[in-house]
């Protein structure tokens, strides 16, 4: 047999070290390719990223809040990012007055409650579905203006549309639009139409979700209930007792949940919001476990959110209210602006001295959002 020479072994080994060096080659890229792709709800593969390192759990997060309570714009800046699934309202199609509280249901607009055995069940049902991502359970519950939510951005809708359905519109498009929950790394939903009593029940069946708690003067979301011309069905001040009884209730449900389960539960006031967006959306990111991107592009588009739109300038609805609805708004609710830290105004110089802040430092408020 023919020894080799030394410089066919060479030429060997240079031969088996690029083989070597091709196979490892593809080794990883089939392996990275794997690791950073998902399938959409329209059976498409598309490339992403993870949105943060291991060092984070992500969970899922419910925002509970008030009517005209500020609850939607931290909600869409939580949901509406690449990998999340958001749902606005689900209950606003059974509930567009009223809320729900074990054993109740109550209007918004009064004090009125009625008893119920099974309505306060079924809407803790739909919003548990959303996370159980059981489509059937709760899209025929939604609206378009909702599944324009879902999909991102409203300003292509029928670009987006396209995307999610194909060029066809499919009769089936919005349970496809739905599906894109399966493959989410977290959802979000936001609803004023559950008390806190309520929608605790969540945390002890979904481990990984959390709750945001959304507080805002009274004062101004009854503002923001007459300029949208809420039928009301009686005086101003029982609707202002309606909004702050549910207020107290949940103050006092929040305070169980943060002894009893700690770190399940965040408090957060529309007022911090609308003035220090950044600040607060960082808070809020750090609690439930979503990372800022690099260049900071979320916070810039939460502080554009806030500072553009004209309804949540933190102090209009100090130019707009009737003082009359100030007044019996005070009337009921005096014993929270202490207890929270929202200013008395209590004559219509205070009213509209801008000098006076939105919130006054305060031992109670420190206390309430740190549990």
């Amino acid at each position: 047999m023919r020894r080799l020479s030394l410089k066919e072994i060479r030429l060997k080994h240079l031969m088996f070290g690029i083989i070597l060096t091709v196979l490892v080659i593809v080794v990883f890229r089939i392996r990275a390719s794997v690791e950073n792709v998902y399938v959409d709800h329209a059976w498409k593969v598309k490339p992403t990223k993870q949105p943060m390192s291991s060092n984070y759990t992500i969970h899922d997060v419910l925002l509970i809040g008030y009517v005209m309570g500020g609850t939607v714009f931290p909600a869409e800046v939580l949901g509406m990012r690449s990998g999340h699934f958001y749902v606005q309202e689900p209950l606003h199609k059974i509930a567009k007055h009223q809320y729900f509280k074990p054993g109740y249901i109550c209007n918004m607009l009064d004090m009125q409650c009625n008893a119920t055995t099974f309505a306060d069940r079924e809407a803790l049902g739909i919003v548990q579905a959303v996370y159980q991502c059981d489509n059937t359970r709760y899209k025929a519950h939604l609206r378009m203006w909702q599944l324009r939510k879902i999909v991102g951005d409203q300003s292509n809708w029928q670009q987006n549309v396209k995307t999610h359905c194909g060029d066809e519109q499919h009769k089936d498009c919005r349970a496809r639009i739905l599906s894109q929950c399966s493959v989410s790394v977290s959802r979000v939903v936001s609803t004023p139409r559950l008390s806190l009593s309520l929608a605790s029940r969540l945390l002890e069946q979904i481990p990984k979700l959390k709750i945001i708690h959304v507080l805002r003067d009274p004062r101004a979301m009854m503002n923001s209930i007459l300029r949208a011309k809420w039928p009301l069905q009686s005086e101003e001040i029982n609707t202002a007792r309606s909004v702050c009884q549910k207020l107290r209730d949940d103050l006092a449900e929040s305070s169980l949940i943060k002894r009893v389960l700690q770190g399940r539960i965040l408090t957060v006031f529309h007022e911090n919001l609308a003035t220090t967006p950044e600040k607060t959306m960082q808070e809020i990111f750090d609690f439930v476990g979503y990372k800022i991107d690099e260049k900071g592009l979320l916070l810039k588009k939460s502080k554009k959110l806030f500072y553009d739109n004209s309804t949540l300038t933190a102090e209009l609805w100090r130019t707009q209210v009737p003082w009359h609805v100030v007044k019996v708004t005070n009337d009921v609710c005096a014993d929270l602006y202490r207890l929270l830290g929202y200013p008395g105004l209590v004559d219509r110089y205070e009213l509209y001295n801008n000098s006076i802040p939105l919130l006054i430092p305060t031992n109670d408020r420190d206390t309430i959002q740190s549990g």
